[in-house]
């Protein structure tokens, strides 16, 4: 399971990483560079399951 997680962590940088480098290419900018936190973010909403952190609602200790 962690061996999952870290491929679907790198293929985000990496997906972020060639946006940047593209986008730095064709236009100059280095605000492209935000590309690989957004990529990164994107991909946990998109990939995980951020419910799993939070309390079940039938469990009385919550």
């Amino acid at each position: 399971m962690p061996e999952r997680r870290l491929a679907w962590l790198a293929a985000c940088v990496a997906a972020g990483l060639w946006i940047c480098l593209a986008g730095s290419h064709w236009s100059g900018s280095e605000w492209w560079w935000l590309a690989v936190p957004v990529a990164v973010a994107t991909g946990w909403l998109v990939l995980a399951d951020p419910t799993a952190c939070m309390p079940r609602r039938d469990d009385p200790g919550a």
